[in-house]
């Protein structure tokens, strides 16, 4: 999918058409011309190509940060992530799901209000998950609110959606121009045996226990980034 440039759309449009040609993948592909949450939203391009859902792998590339408003303010990517999956549980289909962004425009308040509802889940953990979030609250890296906010949040549409949702771990590394950048991976798995899976099946600890990874130099590793980990809580508690 391709929006292209303002009064110039066709001009990157048929760049991407010609590099496909000079690769020889271009009967392997299908262009839709627009912007692609728009095109999610309504299942079809600007020039009303129709988009066949369900797919087996999905790339969500976004610069501008996962929270780029639109002219109302509407966080427009996060509702297209939202309509993706509701549309691929719509052909009972397992997928992959791949987001990359970088941290610009990060809604702080909405980080925060999601990670509040974190904290509250955690409830069971007592002061051991207050400490935690307290941790990733005053990180002085965004990577680290957004490595719980982004699970949970395809967590909970993936649970609306009839789907067992898991997390690889969440990476971290830099872009063209040194720019800080995330990539995040998921496996969503339709249930057929329940009709609503009221909550995600994903425990929140395996989310926040789990190592991010850093690309430095084409070198990946694991790091915590000085982040707590989840402890099991102490005998006598009912656990999360």
């Amino acid at each position: 999918m391709e929006r292209g440039k303002p009064g110039e759309e066709w001009d990157l449009q048929h760049e991407l058409e010609l590099s496909a040609f000079r690769g020889g993948l271009f009967s392997k592909i299908r262009l839709f011309r627009g912007d692609i949450d728009l095109i999610i939203e309504r299942g079809r391009d600007e020039f009303r190509n129709k988009v066949k859902f369900p797919f087996d792998v999905v790339s969500l590339d976004y610069s501008g940060g996962l929270f780029y408003p639109d002219s109302a303010g509407r966080m427009t990517r996060l509702r297209a992530i939202a309509n993706l999956i509701n549309r691929q549980s719509r052909g009972r289909a397992n997928f992959v799901l791949l987001i990359s962004c970088n941290l610009d425009s990060v809604n702080h308040g909405e980080i925060r209000r999601t990670i509040d509802d974190i904290r509250t889940a955690l409830a069971r953990y007592g002061e051991a998950g207050d400490s935690v979030i307290a941790a990733y609250l005053q990180h002085p890296r965004e990577e680290a609110r957004l490595k719980l906010y982004v699970p949970y949040f395809v967590n909970q549409e993936s649970a609306k959606n009839h789907y067992n949702c898991e997390t690889e771990h969440v990476i971290f590394y830099e872009g063209n121009k040194k720019t800080p950048m995330m990539a995040f991976r998921f496996g969503l798995r339709f249930d057929p045996s329940t009709e609503s899976l009221k909550f995600p099946r994903e425990r929140l600890s395996q989310i926040i226990n789990s190592p991010f990874v850093e690309i430095r130099d084409g070198k990946l590793s694991n790091t915590t980034l000085g982040l707590p980990k989840l402890r099991p809580p102490q005998p006598g508690g009912a656990g999360e």
